[in-house]
């Protein structure tokens, strides 16, 4: 059975232009950081990381870091260091003082270099978002899934960069036509899209876009575009007061009942849970 880290906290930070370097601090536990925007950089250890769109950056117990300039960041703190509750996140705050964690072995870690340019990052996005929903609102049925996705594509990335710096084949870049698929669906992931739809629109044969897009992304047309909606839904429901109904139409489902079932079955709790528990 796969170990899973302990989630501190998964949440947005924002460093506006104009600010002093920060202090230097000790990382406790592991940090990740996915950047929105940026022209600043994050110095580790003594080294200067430049950070933009894009850009992922993990940083590890005992090493110390600062940054300077200006930037916007999904973050995700884990800690591999055992059983934890929900009770001790308010206590481990990545600006707290004390003893570093021990560093772990794992195989997502111990290949992943400080920075990292993850491929699509589309998903990971969606990846850092939903794991922000559910630290957010205290549901934790979905934890599981989402870290083992995203260790399993970071180690991928990893070995993606390790391969390259060591001179061999590069794994292929995304298909264009898997691209055009992603980006059509994330524009109009309101609207009924089949996968002939997409297919037509890609000028691929729908079964052959079907394996393409399985194998390139590890799951299937339908699976990324429910994703996508999930998203979209967490955001509705964090940041609106829309109501259930319209949220479901905006989403692309056409009933109010069949978006909560949907919903439950992806996060474990329906709507209107998640948003009180949000509130």
């Amino acid at each position: 059975m796969e170990f899973l880290p302990f989630v501190i906290e998964a949440g947005q930070y924002t460093r506006e232009s104009g600010l002093s370097p920060s202090e230097d601090r000790m990382v406790m536990n592991y940090e990740f950081d996915l950047f929105q925007s940026g022209d600043g950089c994050i110095t580790v250890d003594s080294t200067a990381y430049p950070v933009s769109y894009g850009t992922l950056m993990l940083r590890r117990p005992g090493q110390h870091c600062h940054s300077d300039g200006a930037y916007r960041c999904h973050t995700l703190t884990l800690s591999f260091s055992g059983e934890r509750n929900r009770a001790e996140r308010s206590e481990m705050s990545r600006h707290r003082k004390g003893i570093p964690e021990p560093e772990t072995m794992h195989y997502a870690l111990d290949m992943t270099p400080t920075v990292l340019t993850p491929e699509p990052y589309e998903v990971y996005e969606d990846l850092f978002t939903q794991l922000r929903f559910c630290c957010m609102t205290g549901y934790e049925t979905a934890y599981d899934t989402l870290l083992s996705e995203f260790l399993h594509r970071l180690a991928a990335d990893a070995r993606r960069v390790i391969n390259r710096q060591a001179g061999e084949r590069e794994r292929a870049a995304l298909h264009p036509c898997v691209r055009a698929a992603m980006e059509k669906m994330n524009a109009h992931f309101g609207e009924r899209i089949t996968l002939t739809d997409l297919g037509q629109a890609v000028g691929l044969h729908p079964h052959y876009l079907h394996t393409l897009f399985r194998t390139q992304l590890g799951m299937t047309p339908a699976e990324y575009l429910t994703r996508v909606r999930m998203t979209g839904a967490v955001r509705l429901l964090s940041d609106t007061t829309d109501s259930i109904e319209h949220i479901a139409e905006v989403c692309g489902y056409g009933s109010a009942a069949y978006f909560s079932d949907a919903f439950r079955r992806f996060y474990g709790v329906s709507p209107t849970e998640s948003r009180r528990s949000a509130s």
